[in-house]
């Protein structure tokens, strides 16, 4: 292992005699005491380069700044690297794994940065467990969670998920606030029996997750607290609302939800204004007929959806509804915009469909409300649009 000092550097660069002394830094053995040892006396802004595979089995404390750089091998940890306050460890450039099972390869208490490297937990030990900051510029990164946040946490790429499976281990747990930029969360797998492409579990969110790029599993927003923002990228499995806030906005242009119920609100409120609400996303997908279900309060102002199934507190101001609503009875539903669209001939369809939107809507219009439907007569025969508006 070999510790590179930049001040030592600096210094090379003005004195040629001090190159040969500096260029070639203090060669250590690989013993667990040598990388402790390395790590302990290592000044702010070294870097620490692994010459060969090592196995360490003490706890790692990290007190000023440092890069770890793999060197392209593998670095084994049978008890965490810690992070302390006022602290920042860059790891780059190699893999880190775990043996046995304990709480986590990295815990943070001051900042991670993580910038391509490989990070592996196995059993029940996560990959990182944040409570101050992790950066992830790139890499992997899996463990039981792939990480456990409850500090700030921010994705610019890569990828992380969980080696378990659902409802078990996700690909991040978050009580803190995660910024996902970009990156894939959760793995694509094969399912052995159907040969169909799925995703393992995403996002737990309990905090504020705000997912701006990427392509993201399954997520499940609980509690009155959580807050869950989706602003771009691909949810190829199912979002679950349970409790608190959830917001929707096609600020990318490429928003799209997946999954046999691409975005279920079973508690609290929603507000939707945009994104692709669909199972159709890959053809390999297990799925078919999605349903958006809304069991909460939700507020709808844009989006696209596929089969739709309403329940709850629902109030319908837009969005472009590409096949049937279902409303639920006893829900309260009220549509006062919105788009119903149908790719066929008014002659085959218009009837079916009014009847289909007055058979679900009884419940609505028992209640007193009126019913119209407004046909544009200006549109394509194979694009016809119709309005639903309910008073």
């Amino acid at each position: 292992m070999k510790i590179f000092n930049k001040k030592t550097k600096k210094i090379a660069i003005l004195l040629f005699v001090m190159v040969i002394c500096f260029c070639f830094p203090l060669l250590c053995g690989c013993s667990n005491e040598s990388f402790s040892k390395m790590i302990a006396n290592a000044e702010k802004g070294d870097v620490v380069l692994l010459e060969k595979d090592m196995t360490c089995d003490d706890e790692i404390f990290v007190n000023q700044d440092l890069t770890l750089d793999l060197g392209a091998r593998m670095l084994t940890l049978q008890k965490p690297i810690v992070i302390k306050s006022g602290a920042t460890l860059t790891v780059k450039n190699g893999n880190v794994n775990g043996s046995g099972d304990f709480d986590c390869l990295f815990k943070t208490e001051g900042k991670l940065v993580v910038n391509g490297a490989i990070i592996k937990a196995s059993g029940n030990t996560n990959g990182i467990t944040n409570l101050g900051e992790t950066q992830v510029d790139g890499g992997t990164i899996a463990g039981y969670y792939g990480i456990a946040n409850s500090g700030n946490l921010v994705v610019d790429d890569g990828t992380i998920y969980t080696t378990q499976q659902e409802p078990n281990g996700y690909a991040i747990k978050n009580t803190g606030t995660a910024i996902i930029k970009n990156g894939i969360v959760g793995e694509s797998k094969i399912n052995p029996n159907y040969g169909t492409i799925y995703f393992t579990p995403g996002i737990e969110n309990y905090g504020k997750v705000v997912i701006e790029n990427g392509q993201i599993g399954s997520v499940y927003s609980q509690g009155n607290n959580a807050k869950a923002y989706f602003y771009g990228g691909k949810i190829m499995e199912s979002v679950h609302i349970i409790g608190g806030y959830a917001e929707t906005e096609d600020k990318k242009g490429n928003l799209v939800f997946a999954g046999s119920s691409p975005f279920d609100v079973l508690e609290g409120t929603a507000v939707i204004k945009g994104g692709v609400f669909t199972d159709l996303y890959d053809e390999h997908h297990a799925s078919t007929g999605a349903i958006v279900s809304f069991h909460g309060t939700v507020s709808v102002y844009g989006g696209s959806f596929c089969e739709t199934e309403m329940s709850g507190v629902v109030n319908v101001y837009g969005g472009t509804f590409n096949n049937s609503v279902e409303i639920i009875p006893t829900s309260t539903v009220k549509f006062m915009g919105g788009t119903f669209k149908k790719g066929a001939k008014i002659a085959e369809h218009t009837n079916q469909i009014i009847q289909q939107l007055i058979f679900n809507l009884h419940d609505v219009l028992e209640a007193g409300y009126k019913f119209s439907i407004a046909i544009d007569k200006t549109a394509k025969e194979t694009t016809q649009e119709f309005s639903v508006v309910i008073e």
